[in-house]
């Protein structure tokens, strides 16, 4: 009789879980990335205005180039900010599946483990049954072969 694992069924869906976490992991870094290069790109754009403000500021500069270069500063800063607020959003997403992702592990894990008892049971029980075949066949010859013996 082959060993059979009760349990086979839901191992396999909890590997399948792992591997979904694995790949939904993966997705959410790179989402996380891309929000973060947006990021650093606004970071990277004001601080190239503000580079060029202070060039132009040594020239001839109206109200109005001041006016405007404030206002093109402040949108800068308004983007940054809800980019940042989009980046630790993204960074939560993250961490939730990265502990979706380890519970996952955990889980297959036990199944594992849990087939690998039965295993060990199963084989146990395979060669205390087969010992007793073998122990039976000698004993069988032995009486059979004492008999004929004493004659």
């Amino acid at each position: 009789m082959a060993f059979k694992y009760q349990f086979e069924t839901i191992l396999n869906l909890k590997i399948r879980m792992e591997d979904m976490k694995n790949a939904e992991l993966k997705l959410a870094i790179e989402k996380m990335e891309i929000e973060k290069r947006k990021l650093e790109k606004l970071f990277k754009e004001k601080e190239t205005e503000e580079k060029l403000f202070k060039e132009k500021q040594k020239q001839h500069f109206t109200a109005e180039d001041l006016r405007l270069f404030n206002n093109y500063i402040n949108t800068l800063k308004r983007k940054i900010e809800y980019q940042e607020s989009i980046v630790k959003k993204e960074e939560k997403k993250v961490e939730k599946v990265r502990e979706e992702l380890i519970k996952a592990s955990k889980e297959k894990k036990m199944f594992e483990k849990l087939k690998e008892k039965k295993y060990e049971e199963y084989m146990h029980e395979y060669y205390a049954a087969e010992q007793q075949v073998v122990d039976n066949i000698v004993s069988f010859k032995y009486n059979g072969s004492g008999g004929a013996e004493d004659e």
